[in-house]
């Protein structure tokens, strides 16, 4: 159980077809999760690579991995790792998560 939240997110979840890979509508909708970095430098490739940023994210809600997040800045990540804690009184999702920048 996530007490402190500082950010509100949006899930998309990735759909497989016979044809096609897209992403569904939301799944879940304004979700509260704390994002932190999960280390302090920017891993940045260039020639014709993303830049990128690696996160680690705290949720309620089940988030599975290549789901794809948009918090209220709009700011997109994709999930790379998840993990789930369960105990009695206690359950969370913990994931991995890159934001990705156009």
């Amino acid at each position: 159980m996530i007490y402190t939240a500082n950010k509100k997110i949006k899930v998309n979840r990735l759909v497989e077809s016979s044809w096609e890979k897209t992403y569904s509508d939301q799944i879940y909708l304004f979700i509260d999760a704390y994002i932190e970095p999960y280390q302090d430098e920017v891993w940045a490739w260039f020639d014709w690579q993303w830049a990128y940023n690696i996160f680690r994210m705290f949720s309620n809600d089940e988030i599975l991995i290549w789901d794809k997040l948009t918090d209220q800045d709009e700011i997109v990540y994709k999930v790379k790792w998840c993990r789930k804690f369960e105990s009695i009184v206690w359950k969370h999702y913990e994931t991995i998560i890159q934001s990705i920048y156009d």
